[in-house]
């Protein structure tokens, strides 16, 4: 069961990952993990003067309708993910650089899936 669980996931990711690169971001870093925690998606996107990063989680599952896979992105997760951000910037040594946290829930039916892309989804201190 739980490598069925995993082969979702990843399913998801790269689904995850493909819109993001459409949308004219790059991929950074994919799966980083600590012992708190991990990071599903880095991606940076490069801006009039500057550029964006962005922590993505990805949360998908079998089937459709409400409740969405992204409604279990809690308050506990989002405080987690604010974290490791802050870490991941600390440990790349990435000062002054501008970071947003972004969810992104996709329901699989079959070969047809139904995406959806949260941005600016929460803040660093895990808020909405």
């Amino acid at each position: 069961m739980e490598d069925r669980r995993d082969e979702l996931a990843l399913h998801g990711e790269n689904l995850a990952c493909a819109h993001l690169v459409e949308q004219g971001w790059d991929i950074v870093d994919r799966n980083v993990t600590w012992k708190l925690g991990e990071i599903d998606v880095v991606a940076r996107k490069a801006l009039d003067g500057g550029e964006l990063w962005a922590i993505v989680e990805v949360k998908t599952r079998r089937g459709k309708g409400p409740p969405y896979p992204e409604d279990n992105v809690t308050a506990a997760k989002r405080r987690k993910l604010a974290k490791l951000g802050q870490l991941y910037l600390q440990e790349n040594r990435l000062y002054g650089v501008v970071m947003r946290f972004d969810v992104i829930g996709i329901d699989v039916c079959g070969e047809e899936f139904e995406l959806r892309h949260h941005e600016a989804a929460f803040d660093a201190w895990g808020r909405i």
